[in-house]
């Protein structure tokens, strides 16, 4: 049975961009000159100028939302509403550097009490998931005018598991145990996994996130 996962309409677009990467040297990548356009700033025809607003700004545009024409990271904090914490979806405005004006702009995917999780441009000069302290967060956002998430969507869990290479039968394909509390339902809302392998020895890296099931339907329920 496939997994059932809880998206708003605007994270899926953000995620169609995950992996693009500038171009070094003198070429640039048109996608990312595409967001500037969008965002409000057809003549930035360079891709190394910071671009996490510029994505943002145009993912909303492209879903039909507006945003806010802006390209400092901060201008998000008086956009949309605010979320007394972080919700799947929602914009998570950071501090970065020591001015006051300097930021990053990012979706949420997921998140613990340690730290959020954001799909966001210009991360490591890419489109990405990267993991950031929750010292830095200057708040959370949400379109204004589109349905809220429900309260209680903090995440159930975010779980790290290693196994051997030797012990799975595929090690190539892997085989990945969610570690959580045995008849829990859940929705997974973010996975990632890597394989390191050297000749026969190796292992599986693996990291679940999940929130309390939300669907109408049989909830998945995990197990050992």
């Amino acid at each position: 049975m496939p997994l059932p996962i809880r998206e708003p309409r605007w994270l899926p677009r953000a995620r169609s961009f995950k992996g693009l990467r500038e171009i070094r040297g003198k070429s640039h990548a048109p996608a990312i000159l595409s967001f500037f356009r969008d965002a409000g700033f057809p003549g930035i025809r360079q891709d190394e100028v910071p671009w996490c607003a510029a994505f943002a700004n145009a993912v909303l545009a492209r879903e039909g939302l507006a945003g806010t024409r802006s390209l400092l990271a901060r201008s998000f904090l008086g956009w949309g509403e605010a979320l007394d914490g972080p919700a799947i979806g929602a914009l998570c405005v950071l501090r970065r550097g020591t001015s006051a004006w300097q930021g990053h702009v990012g979706f949420v995917v997921g998140w613990d009490e340690a730290a959020v999780q954001l799909l966001g441009g210009n991360q490591s000069d890419s489109v990405s998931i990267e993991r950031y302290s929750r010292a830095r967060v200057l708040g959370f956002r949400w379109p204004r005018g589109e349905a809220q998430p429900q309260a209680g969507s903090a995440l159930a869990a975010t779980t790290k598991v290693a196994l051997n290479l030797r012990d799975l039968p595929r090690p190539a394909a892997g085989r990945i145990r969610r570690v959580l509390a045995p008849g829990t339902p859940l929705d997974i809302v973010e996975t990632w996994h890597r394989v390191h392998a050297e000749g026969s020895e190796g292992w599986v890296s693996a990291r679940y996130v999940a929130m309390p099931a939300r669907s109408t339907s049989d909830p998945v329920e995990v197990s050992r």
